[in-house]
């Protein structure tokens, strides 16, 4: 009985990692359903919030079709940079603006002929007929004049101006990358009255991106790391099992940054029974909490001990400071 307990322990510790990863996998399947859904709205045109309805191209189809809508200077340069298109950007933009303000009259209208004989010096006279004022008051003007086209009604009645300004822009930003380069291009027009757009474009006086660039993974070579665990282990020899608590550092590691790891690699400890110390090894750990919610940063590791001059292994697992 006493040798049958060590197995029967080990296959209920894998027992219950089976049904934490069956867990495990049911939350998975949800979370990812829900990150789609995520991803469908984060996608999704919403005029109100100026959010961009986004397209992923897979292959480059998309942007090899919209590529003949870049201006020729910016694809000159991107191929003079040797820079792969990464993404294209296009809006329409629409201003509709209405304002009013107080007319300031100047007597600048010129004479049409000179004055007759007998006139007073401060006569004006127009193409249709002859207003008679001092030079040193306002001149009198029409009623009302107005003034209209695609984007502009304007009115001025008295000393009254009235307008309403309807214009409308298409925008285009290009991003091109090489290595860990990337430029981004912007181009304004406004639009026509037929859609068209106008020349030259709108000149742009500042423009700022800030781009966030995630780290790809790779191997630290130098990375020490300190480990607190607990290690499960089986005698290779009679089978006899142990529960120790163990001490380990670890010296190279996989992953984005030094502190945000996947793999740990060659790890030394020790380990106590209460009865001896024994000298640990570990080829590998693996960060379950990469896997796991509300964690970081648990340690799986497969564990060899010399202990008590016979050989053991096991698995360790624990938590890094």
């Amino acid at each position: 009985m006493k040798k049958a307990l060590p197995w029967l322990v080990t296959v209920l510790v894998i027992f219950m990692m089976a049904i934490q990863w069956l867990q495990l996998t049911k939350l998975k399947t949800a979370l990812k359903e829900s990150d789609s859904l995520l991803v469908a709205k984060m996608h999704a045109f919403d005029k109100s919030l100026g959010r961009a309805e986004t397209m992923t191209d897979v292959n480059g189809s998309i942007l090899k079709e919209l590529r003949d809508g870049i201006p020729e200077d910016i694809k000159e340069e991107l191929e003079g940079f040797g820079a792969e298109l990464q993404s294209l950007a296009t809006a329409t933009l629409r201003n509709a603006s209405q304002g009013s303000g107080t007319v300031t009259r100047r007597n600048s209208a010129r004479r049409t002929k000179p004055p007759s004989s007998g006139e007073p010096a401060g006569l004006v006279r127009t193409n249709t007929s002859p207003i008679t004022s001092p030079a040193s008051e306002p001149l009198v003007v029409p009623e009302e004049i107005s003034f209209q086209d695609w984007r502009l009604n304007l009115s001025i009645v008295g000393d009254q101006l009235d307008y309403s300004l309807d214009q409308k822009f298409d925008v285009l930003m290009v991003e091109g990358s090489r290595g860990g380069g990337t430029a981004t291009y912007l181009r304004v027009w406004e639009l026509d009255n037929a859609g068209g757009r106008m020349e030259p474009p709108m000149e742009v006086e500042d423009f700022q991106v800030v781009r966030r660039v995630i780290p790809s993974s790779g191997f630290s070579w130098f990375n020490p790391k300190l480990e607190i665990a607990l290690a499960n282990l089986i005698n290779v020899r009679d089978g006899s099992y142990e529960v120790a608590p163990e001490i380990g550092l670890s010296f190279m590691s996989y992953g984005e940054t030094a502190d945000d790891l996947s793999w740990r690699i060659l790890r030394a400890g020790a380990s106590y029974t209460g009865n001896a110390v024994g000298l640990s090894f570990s080829p590998v750990s693996y960060n379950l909490g990469k896997e796991l919610p509300l964690v970081s940063n648990v340690w799986l590791s497969p564990t060899y001990t010399w202990l008590e001059a016979d050989h053991w292994v096991g698995l360790s697992l624990g938590g890094s400071l």
